[in-house]
């Protein structure tokens, strides 16, 4: 019977030591508390127990906390005795009285020799709760004022520690917030501000440095920054500094502030700048245009005596600038043309503004081409044309109307109101037409008058011929007309001042003369001359239609009148 048990022992020590024993870690505490001490992570368990040792190390993988969470742990190595299938792993986490975030470490279980073989959960992670209080930092005050010739200013934090260990915070200039200049106007060093427990208060100090600069209030904006888990809420302090010159400012003023030119006549306008310095030292000061008025940067130009940096030495001193107005040739509103004188990027005062005013007296020369003409009436779609001899940058709206005259609207002619645009730039040619009717009536000759209105934009001028004289030739007369036949007849002087000579190749029997409008103002019966004279001394200056008849002819021809 005892060799019979022996046997089946020596078979199980066999087997044993066969198989291949396969090394996991299991957790048992894997969320602990700062001030747990030491703990059972877990246990190093074998699936089944081996006949010999097995070696394995344990150390730190990766995670937020580090060794001093863990009592300093980095590795250790662990032994698993023969015939044993598990063994417990325990480890120290330290209280550090730190205020920490939520921590975790994860630890990696590595076999030292290939004999041994590591299962899937060859790691496991330890969760950290932090056990002490957020501490809460604020400035004392929030804001505060002080002059520039102050040396030092103390800045005083307050913080509410509810732990029985120190706290710090993290005191900073806020660089995108502050327009004193670091170095020359202040100094500030960035530090760590500690506390202990309770309510405590420190302080940190900015050093100001007087330039004998005149400028606006400046300001310094300190932050409070955290790198443990504490609180601050009120995490910005800003601090004005007041330039301790303005009580006695710099005076800087244009000799006259404003002033007007014509554009053709302006050239170069001179400006005078003077400038009383009560201080010690020289400053410089720049001046400059603005291109925020009316008149842009092509309308003008301007250049200094010196330089466009000016240096103003104590006392009183002057200097020159120099604004040349160009003449583009368009007709334009009044234009202003601003030049400010600026310490830096500051307009100092408001007698630092000089203003330019630029009128302009250029104008548009649209107008029809020629004042007259004549049309037979059964010519039917007849041209009226309308030219421009004058850039414009902007385009131009001319209005072309029906004003007067003898003709009937509708029954000899026709015309629509329109309007014709001159684009941008053009130098073009632009028409209107009037279409005649031919009623075959022996009629006297008629008249229509068109005329220009305003252009558009409404504030440019104009010149040019404004009215247009469209003469309608009768053709229905019953003896040979005027563009028929070969009759000769001599106007002179045409223009006429006090007489006018009329010589034919037919004797005249009647005469009759009329104004544009169709009234007749001279008529006579004649005694088949060849030759009169006319005292035209009294008539109105302007265009008359001459109408001379024999017993089988009609002659007509157009005098003007001055």
């Amino acid at each position: 019977m005892r060799f019979f048990i022996i046997l089946i022992s020596m078979f199980l020590i066999t087997v044993s030591a066969t198989a291949q024993s396969v090394f996991q870690f299991t957790t048992t505490n894997s969320n602990v508390n700062e001030a747990d001490g030491m703990i059972l992570a877990g246990y190093v368990k074998a699936s089944v127990a081996s006949p010999q040792n097995h070696n394995f190390s344990l150390a730190i993988k990766s995670g937020t906390g580090v060794a001093k969470d863990v009592n300093n742990f980095t590795s250790t190595s662990i032994t698993i005795p023969a015939f044993t299938d598990s063994l417990p792993v325990y480890i120290t986490v330290t209280d550090d009285s730190i205020v920490e975030y939520l921590e975790s470490i994860v630890f990696v279980l590595h076999a030292l020799t290939v004999d041994d073989s590591l299962g899937s959960d060859s790691t496991f992670t330890l969760t950290i709760t932090d056990n002490e209080s957020p501490a809460t930092f604020s400035f004392l005050v929030p804001t505060d004022t002080i002059w520039e010739t102050q040396t030092a200013y103390k800045v005083t934090v307050v913080c509410n520690n509810p732990n029985p260990t120190g706290v710090r915070c993290f005191v900073r200039a806020d660089d995108g917030n502050y327009t004193l200049t670091g170095g020359p106007e202040f100094g500030f060093g960035w530090t760590f501000l500690n506390f202990g427990p309770g309510l405590d208060s420190a302080s940190a100090y900015v050093y100001l440095t007087d330039d004998n600069n005149q400028e606006q209030t400046e300001t310094l904006v300190l932050k409070l920054s955290d790198f443990d888990a504490n609180y601050c809420p009120d995490s910005a302090f800003t601090l004005f500094v007041k330039d301790d010159e303005s009580p006695q400012p710099i005076s800087i003023a244009f000799d006259r502030l404003n002033d007007t030119v014509f554009e053709d006549t302006a050239g170069i306008t001179t400006i005078l700048v003077t400038v009383n310095n009560p201080w010690n030292k020289t400053y410089l000061f720049q001046i400059t245009t603005g291109f925020d008025g009316t008149a842009k940067q092509n309308d003008y130009s301007y250049f200094f005596y010196h330089d466009p940096l000016f240096s103003a030495p104590p006392g009183i001193s002057h200097d020159t600038v120099f604004i040349r107005v160009k003449n583009d040739a368009f007709v334009e509103d009044t234009e202003q043309a601003y030049v400010r004188f600026k310490y830096g990027s500051i307009n100092t005062a408001t007698d630092t503004v000089y203003t330019l005013s630029i009128l302009d007296r250029d104008t548009v020369q649209i107008g029809f081409l020629g004042a007259a003409y004549s049309f037979l009436e059964n010519q039917g779609k007849c041209t009226v044309k309308l030219v421009t001899t004058s850039p414009m940058k902007v385009p131009i709206s001319v209005p072309v109307t029906y004003y007067n005259g003898n003709a009937t609207q509708n029954t000899d002619f026709t015309f629509v109101d329109t309007v014709v645009i001159f684009p941008a730039f053009s130098m073009d040619t632009q028409e209107v037409y009037v279409t005649l009717n031919d009623d075959n009536i022996d009629e006297v000759n008629e008249q229509i008058n068109l005329r220009i209105g305003d252009l558009s934009p409404v504030a440019i001028g104009h010149q040019g011929i404004r009215q247009f004289t469209f003469f309608i030739i009768d053709n229905d007369s019953t003896t040979l007309g005027i563009e028929e036949d070969a009759l000769m007849v001599s106007a002179y002087p045409n223009p006429v001042s006090n007489y006018l000579n009329l010589s034919t190749d037919f004797p005249m029997n009647s005469i009759q003369v009329m104004s544009i409008d169709g009234k007749t103002i001279f008529s006579a019966f004649l005694a088949n001359e060849k030759k009169i004279t006319l005292n035209t001394s009294d008539w109105n200056s302007g265009l008359f239609i001459v109408r001379l008849t024999s017993y089988d002819k009609v002659k007509t021809v157009r005098i003007s009148k001055i």
